[in-house]
C-alpha cells in the first residue's frame, strides 16, 4: 500500500509541512535564521531579509558596509575605483590617492588618479573646473595658461585686447 507521506517538522510542539519564515530545516526541526532574516536555507545563508534590512554575504544588515551600496535585493559592491558609492559606478568618496570627477554628460561621479586638463584637485578631493578663461590652473584664482585671446597677468587670464601695452605697441 503506497502512502503519500508528508514530511512534518516540529517547532515548539507544533507540526508543519514546512518551516515558517525566519526558520530553516535542521535535524528534522525548524531552527532560527540569523538576525533580521525573513527566509534562509541555513543560519548563514539568508535569502531574503526583513523589509528594512539589506542582504550581504548571506546575512542581513541595516546599512551596507563601506564599498557597497543598497539595492532592492541587498548590498552590492561598488566599482573597484570607489571607496563608497550610491550605485555601481557613481562614487561618493574615493581612496586617498584619487579624486572625484563629475561627468555632466553621463551624470556619473567617478574616481580618477589625476584631474584632467582644465581641472584642478581642490582640498575636498574633487576635480574642479578652472575659470572659463584658463586652460590650466592651480586653483580658482591662479591660472597657469590661458585660452587664445587672453593673456596671463598676475596669475589671471585677462582679455588681451584690454591689457596695457608696455612694449612694442606700434
Amino acid at each position: 500500500m503506497a502512502s503519500d507521506a508528508v514530511s512534518t517538522y516540529s517547532v515548539i510542539e507544533q507540526c508543519f509541512t514546512s518551516c515558517p519564515n525566519g526558520t530553516f530545516v535542521r535535524d528534522h526541526e525548524c531552527a532560527n535564521c540569523s538576525a533580521h532574516c525573513y527566509q534562509c536555507s541555513s543560519y548563514s545563508s539568508c535569502i531574503q531579509c526583513e523589509s528594512t534590512y539589506n542582504l550581504i554575504n548571506g546575512y542581513c544588515t541595516q546599512n551596507c558596509p563601506q564599498g557597497y551600496y543598497a539595492t532592492s535585493t541587498g548590498c552590492s559592491a561598488c566599482d573597484a575605483s570607489c571607496a563608497t558609492c550610491s550605485s555601481l559606478s557613481n562614487c561618493t568618496t574615493c581612496p586617498s590617492t584619487k579624486y572625484l570627477k563629475f561627468n555632466p554628460t553621463t551624470q556619473i561621479t567617478s574616481c580618477v588618479s589625476a584631474c584632467s586638463s582644465g581641472y584642478f584637485a581642490d582640498v575636498s578631493g574633487w576635480c574642479v573646473k578652472c575659470p572659463s578663461t584658463c586652460t590650466e590652473c592651480l586653483n580658482l584664482t591662479h591660472c597657469t595658461s590661458c585660452y587664445n585671446g587672453y593673456a596671463l597677468t598676475s596669475n589671471r587670464c585677462t582679455n588681451s585686447s584690454t591689457t596695457n601695452c608696455i612694449t612694442n605697441c606700434g
